[in-house]
């Protein structure tokens, strides 16, 4: 009975393998026939025909696989586009390289979008909380950024403003307050939207890019916040 037995899960064992790299195989030459549709099809624009011809072939792949998988869901078939016979229903062809395209199109946007995404996140998370401790180093960054984009003023604090007020009072310029900061950044994204974030997202590439060249410590107790850190902490 044993031997049965185990013959038996023998046989289920191969021929799990056997399906397994017959997928496989069957993933691979969809992945070819896709990248050769996408060099020839008028349907995609060049930029968007460039992106994907020279993108990794692992992730080529993964694109191909979510693309079958969106295709069996309208009850399609992504390999009609690989059939010689396809051409003789216009009607269906032309739906499916349009879907095939806005997905395709969609990918690119999505990943274009990468750091409008993280900006986003940041932004919102100063906009809950913009005084709490953690985003002091991106205030700090932020705010001095937009001063060289002429997005904010060199700010002057109330008391100072009261004292150059005074006969005979030199005028000097004293660094903002963390709350004058706070405000004048809200004003900037209010009257400017699309430069502040342009700003945020410069400060957020350059703090991501110091956290990379910085070589590894050891873990130690912290004593301030990164700017990168605090723009991707939760509250």
């Amino acid at each position: 009975m044993i031997p049965v037995l185990v013959l038996v899960l023998l046989l289920l064992l191969v021929g799990f393998i056997l399906r397994r790299r017959r997928a496989r195989r069957q993933r691979a030459a969809r992945t070819r026939q896709f990248y050769t549709w996408v060099d020839q099809s008028p349907a995609l624009d060049p930029e968007l025909r460039q992106w994907f011809t020279r993108m990794p072939a692992p992730d080529a792949a993964t694109v191909v696989e979510r693309l079958a998988r969106h295709c069996a869901e309208l009850n399609w078939e992504l390999t009609w586009l690989f059939s010689p016979h396809f051409s003789q229903a216009p009607v269906l062809k032309d739906a499916v390289e349009t879907t095939v395209a806005a997905y395709l199109q969609a990918v690119f946007t999505g990943q274009e979008m990468v750091d409008d995404v993280k900006a986003y996140h940041a932004y919102t998370a100063f906009v809950r909380k913009p005084m709490a401790r953690r985003r002091r180093a991106l205030v700090q960054a932020l705010y001095t950024q937009m001063q060289k984009d002429g997005l904010v003023a060199p700010a002057v604090s109330s008391v100072q403003r009261l004292r150059d007020k005074l006969p005979g009072a030199r005028k000097r310029e004293k660094a903002p307050s963390r709350k004058e900061q706070v405000a004048a950044i809200q004003r900037a994204f209010d009257a400017d939207p699309a430069r502040a974030m342009a700003a945020l997202k410069q400060v957020l590439t350059a703090a991501n890019n110091d956290t990379q060249s910085q070589p590894k410590k050891p873990a130690t107790p912290a004593s301030g916040v990164t700017v990168a850190a605090a723009s991707a902490a939760g509250d």
